[in-house]
């Protein structure tokens, strides 16, 4: 194996890192990860019994060692790899988050005309007097779900990005399904949709997946 120095590089030549700075570098590259003092714990143990069995020079034991474990930044990065949640679990805490949305959204809704309770007429006239402020906060949802995707799995998030916003907005489609057919009275948002508010929502339901796009590419440059 060719020689490993503290930047990570591979040359021609003898060890140029020592245990310490081993452990000092790995230190440095899990300096984000949540779990970063117990996994240098651990390393530091594997790494010295490695060393005691192996009885030998500093230098020839961490030629060994290296060559198992990898360099500190080959290794940081399968932690970092491993601490990620999985794709699928990423699109259904998005799809759950959106329904779950929708939920509160509807509860507000029939608490509000159908019921008496004084926390759904609160709620409901404070979404009234906000509806602006609601409708780019969840334009902003969009656009952390393409970030985080893009960021998080690169060009491999791309397809798993289409999956998500199309099932993503299924409750939003059926919600302008019910509120058209009558199932739903429109009268009911009659202080929400002004004439702006409206065209304004239209908008961004058909910019939904651009706007996601957008956030991706974002992320997807973060992450180089």
């Amino acid at each position: 194996m060719g020689a490993v120095f503290l930047d990570g590089q591979s040359g021609v030549g003898e060890i140029m890192i020592t245990f310490h700075q081993y452990i000092e570098q790995l230190e440095k590259e899990l300096r984000q990860h949540p779990d970063r003092t117990e996994i240098i714990a651990e390393i530091t143990v594997h790494m010295k019994e490695e060393m005691s069995a192996q009885n030998l020079p500093e230098k020839e034991a961490m030629a060994i060692i290296i060559n198992k474990f990898g360099s500190p930044q080959e290794l940081a990065g399968s932690f970092r790899q491993a601490s990620l949640p999985s794709p699928q679990q990423v699109k259904v805490l998005f799809i759950l988050f959106n329904i779950g949305v929708f939920i509160v959204g509807m509860a507000i809704t029939f608490g509000h005309h159908l019921g008496s309770l004084s926390f759904f007429h609160w709620a409901w006239g404070a979404l009234a007097q906000n509806s602006w402020w609601v409708l780019m906060t969840y334009t902003a949802y969009w656009i952390l779900i393409g970030y985080h995707l893009g960021k998080e799995f690169g060009s491999q998030g791309k397809k798993l990005l289409t999956e998500t916003v199309r099932l993503t907005i299924l409750p939003n489609l059926f919600f302008m399904m019910i509120v058209l057919y009558g199932i739903m009275p429109i009268e009911w948002f009659r202080s929400f949709l002004t004439a702006p508010f409206f065209g304004a929502c239209l908008v961004a339901t058909i910019l939904f997946y651009p706007i996601s796009q957008a956030g991706f590419y974002l992320g997807k440059h973060q992450a180089l």
